[in-house]
């Protein structure tokens, strides 16, 4: 059966192209462009002609992902739609594994194929701090859709999900800036994800944040990493605080819940009954 290799990009240019001639295997490539301004599209023609323009997913709507992919499906000719990444790269093993899956014709039952991901933080493999869980990649097009999540959406379907072995190789990021530059546009919209379900919100930011560094640091192992994993324990950390910190501002400023709760000045009077000693301890300076 034949498969159409999906990529979504903006701005894309310094890594779109090992993305296409890792797919080049692929009968059919879609690349769906969000009106990009370094020239992606001219590098994408290159590997194919099916370039679509669309703005559910730029600078104007940056919680697009879902409505992009979704749009991107619609224009697949193909039966089965592999989606990856600019910034992942496709293994001649799993591009194996997928011709493979799909010349055995699965079943009317399988909607979709899942898979796992190899992830590369700075140039640096990171088994302990991001793991590898599966993602949902490979759909039988017209039989699965991505839901309606402003960001880290995921599959809808009926349908049976069946596992591949082989791997994508995810480059995330290439520096602490570029990964801050991206946690501020992802915490906020899950920070108006939070505010779809009404999330209690007293103590969270603090206990979350907190529960996410012990998760990752001791309980998955991060320490192994060395240096590196504890600092992206605390960034990961950072990640559920500023999450959980946005959705706080929301509420209040929509006047749902108040500046300050009775709830806190257990914390305020602690704090207070502290603050001589830790002064004594370590005297302010000038």
């Amino acid at each position: 059966m034949k498969v159409a290799a999906v990529i979504l990009t903006f701005n894309e240019a310094a890594r779109v192209r090992d993305c296409l001639e890792s797919v080049r295997w692929a009968d059919e490539i879609v690349v769906v462009d969000g009106h990009s301004t370094d020239g992606t599209p001219d590098i994408a023609r290159e590997y194919t002609e099916r370039i679509f323009l669309s703005d559910r997913l730029g600078p104007k709507n940056p919680g697009g992902y879902s409505d992009q992919r979704n749009f991107a499906l619609e224009n697949v000719t193909s039966p089965w739609t592999f989606f990856i990444d600019a910034d992942e790269r496709c293994t001649p093993e799993l591009a194996d594994e997928i011709r493979k899956a799909l010349a055995d014709e699965p079943g009317d039952d399988v909607a979709a194929y899942q898979m796992r991901r190899k992830e590369f933080f700075f140039g640096v493999h990171t088994p302990y701090t991001h793991g590898s869980g599966w993602l949902v990649r490979l759909l039988r097009t017209g039989r699965a859709r991505w839901n309606d999540r402003l960001v880290h959406e995921g599959i809808v379907t009926t349908g049976t999900i069946r596992q591949l072995q082989g791997m994508l190789l995810h480059y995330s990021k290439d520096s602490i800036a570029d990964y801050l530059a991206t946690l501020n546009r992802y915490t906020s919209l899950e920070a108006a994800e939070l505010a779809k379900t009404n999330a209690p919100l007293l103590r969270r930011p603090l206990l979350e944040s907190f529960r996410t560094f012990c998760n990752l640091y001791i309980y998955k192992g991060a320490y192994r990493e060395g240096a590196f994993g504890l600092v992206m324990s605390a960034f990961l950390a950072n990640y559920t605080f500023q999450t959980w910190a946005k959705h706080w501002e929301s509420e209040m400023k929509s006047g749902r819940i108040p500046a300050t709760h009775p709830r806190f000045r257990v914390l305020e009077t602690v704090a207070a009954i502290l603050r001589p000693v830790w002064i004594t301890l370590r005297p302010p300076r000038d």
